[in-house]
């Protein structure tokens, strides 16, 4: 019996040498691009007409790719010349963020919302930290 890591290796050494040398790309990624942790943050997506779509998971991730982009399409193409790279497009993946509901100003926070804050601030000694602490208390109480 085949394990699956077989078949679909053989799978992908059967199709295109593009979509084969696109397999081998992802399982090189941290080294094409020559940073582990940069590699960690962002991963190729898909290679088409000599143009390589690639993901990142944090808006700063591409600025420090964006720093080394030179180099890293230099490195690929050396590395797998077949594929004729010769464009990266960069992009931000969404990923599962759920955008936050933003109230506005006027919007008032109904009774059942608000939150009761139970905090003894009669021990402290600083009046700085205690207003701090006590202006931060309010605005937990009112949402």
């Amino acid at each position: 019996m085949e394990k699956a890591e077989d078949i679909i290796s053989a799978l992908f050494n059967n199709s295109s040498s593009e979509h084969g040398s696109f397999v081998k790309i992802s399982k090189n990624w941290r080294y094409l691009v020559g940073d582990e942790r940069l590699g960690d943050h962002c991963r190729p997506e898909d290679i088409e007409g000599g143009n390589m779509r690639i993901s990142f998971d944090h808006p700063g991730w591409i600025q420090s790719f964006k720093m080394n982009q030179i180099t890293i399409l230099k490195r690929i193409n050396k590395q797998y010349p077949e594929l004729k790279i010769q464009s990266l497009t960069l992009y931000l993946k969404d990923g599962n963020k759920v955008p936050r509901r933003i109230k506005k100003a006027e919007e008032p926070v109904p009774e059942e919302k608000k939150k009761t804050v139970k905090a003894d601030f009669s021990g402290i000694e600083d009046d700085e930290l205690k207003k701090r602490l006590m202006d931060l208390k309010k605005k937990m109480e009112n949402g």
